[in-house]
């Protein structure tokens, strides 16, 4: 089952579970994914920044927020996701449409912010986002420019 976060209180319920856990929790849920901590906060500020309003939905398992993810950008659908692969440190997953959808991207911590903002930016039709004269390559800085 899905939950809308739509409202501060909704939005604070999920980040209390991952950090403080929940009820039948042995530990909070962020300390299954340390090499994502960084990572949780910048893509969930990313999906407030485009998603439209009211379409951010978190899975439920047991009444309990999970880490999965769909939203929704000008009506086309994204998911986003942890993706815990039990041979290599897990990951954030975005993809197009759904859980099974082409991957977008991959992120963990030792991805600049700036860069998941770039992505992020980028699932916009109205926006094109062009290197900066003065950046060096895969710097993450931008200029956004309206379409």
């Amino acid at each position: 089952m899905r939950k809308t976060l739509d409202t501060h209180a909704a939005v604070k319920e999920w980040f209390d579970g991952l950090t403080e856990g929940r009820a039948r929790d042995a530990y909070p849920r962020i300390q299954h994914a340390m090499h994502v901590r960084g990572t949780i906060l910048t893509l969930f500020g990313a999906m407030q920044m485009v998603a439209d309003p009211g379409s951010i939905e978190v899975n439920e398992v047991y009444g309990h927020a999970c880490n999965l993810f769909w939203f929704t950008v000008d009506g086309r659908p994204y998911f986003c996701g942890y993706h815990n692969p039990h041979v290599v440190p897990g990951y954030m997953v975005l993809r197009d449409r759904n859980r099974e959808g082409t991957e977008l991207a991959r992120f963990d911590d030792s991805i600049p912010a700036a860069h998941m903002f770039d992505i992020f930016l980028r699932l916009k039709p109205n926006v094109v986002l062009e290197p900066t004269a003065a950046a060096a390559p895969n710097t993450g800085t931008w200029t956004i420019r309206p379409m």
